[in-house]
This record gives structure tokens, sequence and C-alpha cells, in this order.
């Protein structure tokens, strides 16, 4: 049994220690990096079973070691990332956006622009309605 468990943990490439013990669990581990403190960012499970990527450092040692960043699986499906990335949160009109660049280019100095869904006239998406939760004191 513990010959199959060992198999398991390679195939996987899950490491022994502690530091290599969930690198490349999912396509996107390792890939994506933290503008403010240049760690990695990791994959959670938070409120009502949402996925997010947030920063490590964020996580391990809170606010006051770094601003952190967090963004949504859901924000991630549909983008090719080979690399690591680094993303920035960009906020244009009200609404949060992000920005995508390359580690290299980032380390550079060089910028890449803000991926946004944009309809043709150049607008927007419109942002989903979601009814605002209200505390009635009696």
């Amino acid at each position: 049994m513990q010959e199959v468990r060992e198999q398991r943990k390679r195939d996987r490439n899950i490491g022994q220690d502690s530091t290599m013990k969930f690198q490349n669990r999912y396509p996107l581990s390792g890939m994506l990096i933290c503008p403010y403190c240049g760690k990695t960012l990791r994959r959670r499970q938070v409120y009502k079973k949402k996925i997010q990527w947030l920063c490590s450092t964020y996580i391990e040692k809170g606010v006051k070691a770094c601003k952190g960043i967090g963004i949504d699986d859901a924000e991630l499906q549909g983008l090719n990332i080979t690399e690591q990335t680094v993303i920035e949160e960009v906020v244009k009109n009200g609404k949060k956006h992000y920005c995508y660049t390359s580690k290299a280019d980032f380390d550079c100095g060089i910028r890449n622009s803000t991926v946004s869904a944009e309809i043709e006239d150049g607008g927007v998406l419109p942002s989903v309605n979601r009814p605002r939760r209200t505390v009635i004191k009696l």
C-alpha cells in the first residue's frame, strides 16, 4: 500500500518536504506572480466554494507583510498562460480589470495593457447585477 502512495506522489509531482508539497498540482501553479512581493499566487477555495488565486505571502503573514492580490479562477479561464506571469489590478471607471505581464518583462519595467472584455464600440461589458445585502436593525 505504501508503494502505491509513493508512486502516486511521483506521478503527480508532489514532493515530500513542505516547500514542494503543493507545486504543480494545478495547471497555473507557480505561474501567477504577485506584483507587490514577487511570490507566487496560491489556489484557495473561499466563500461558497468559489476558487480564487491569492498571494502566498498575504496568506501566510497577512496584509502587513504584503498588500496581496486576489483573482477569481473564472477570470483566468480561457487565458493561455505558458510562462510566469505577474497579475496587476487596474481600476478603470470604478471597475476592476487585470493586467497580465510576463515576469521577465515586469522585471525589466515593461507593462502590458489591460486585458478586458470590450464591446465593438469600445465600452466595457456591463457587470452582473447582484442584489445587495442590507442589515435591518430592529
